[in-house]
């Protein structure tokens, strides 16, 4: 990636990039399920999720929706996921109060946890200068999760596709940012865990992006090489990237 190029925003997704999941899907799924009398294979469950997951519609709607319908809309997405990743384990008699009570247990902070790292490379960046955001494909949660996490004060702004009527890897959710923080995509940098995302996602919108490849699935990609993208495997190597360094003495 180019250096010197007067970066002054850097994105993040969020699930994966910033936070993610104390435990396994699968665990979690599972656990609260046998709370309710029903007894499934995590495994089973983790491997149905990550099948359906990617096969779901946008998680995005109108932005002039009143939040309560939002949060109504939110809820019914998830559950159909739900529904279908215990669909084929047999009939679940309490599924309705089970679905409620693990929709709302992933709005707390006990069920995540931060990447490592996060916490002292934000502290950085944000000393170096750096306008701070987030774009993710999330939903309302989202906020409380941040705040919970001690991570809110850190964004400037925080666009997610529940409100926001597109979900990455189309261009509107990162504009609506861009917009919102006064910057343009050529001095702004994305950084996500997710090739089609994250960083098609902003290089389709103007912007550089990096690669937080923590499973290394793309160490070997050529693409790499031929875009304007930087691959890393660890959050704390943003710190170490030549285009984050500089001192933000031209930004002010």
């Amino acid at each position: 990636m180019e250096t010197g190029a007067g970066i002054r925003g850097i994105f993040f997704d969020a699930g994966g990039t910033l936070i993610e999941p104390r435990y396994p899907v699968g665990e979690i799924y599972a656990a609260l399920a046998a709370e309710f009398g029903q007894q499934v294979d995590p495994l089973r469950l983790q491997a149905n999720f990550y099948r359906l997951f990617p096969l779901q519609p946008a998680l995005a709607f109108r932005a002039d929706l009143p939040p309560e319908t939002r949060q109504r809309k939110e809820m019914e997405w998830w559950r159909q996921l739900v529904s279908e990743v215990f669909a084929d384990l047999g009939p679940f008699p309490a599924f309705e109060p089970y679905f409620t009570q693990l929709y709302h247990s992933f709005e707390k902070a006990e069920l995540w946890q931060l990447v490592e790292g996060v916490l002292p490379t934000l502290e950085i960046l944000r000393d170096r200068g750096f306008i701070l955001g987030i774009a993710s494909n999330f939903d309302s949660r989202l906020f409380s999760i941040l705040r919970e996490m001690g991570l809110s004060g850190y964004f400037s702004a925080v666009k997610i596709s529940s409100m926001c009527e597109s979900a990455k890897p189309a261009p509107h959710l990162f504009r609506l940012l861009l917009d919102e923080l006064g910057l343009e995509p050529g001095e702004t940098v994305h950084i996500g865990d997710s090739w089609r995302e994250d960083i098609e996602g902003a290089l389709g919108t103007g912007m550089m992006a990096i690669l937080l490849d923590r499973q290394q699935r793309f160490i070997d990609n050529p693409s790499l090489s031929n875009l304007q993208t930087t691959r890393i495997d660890r959050f704390d190597q943003l710190a170490e990237i030549d285009l984050l360094q500089a001192a933000s003495t031209r930004m002010k």
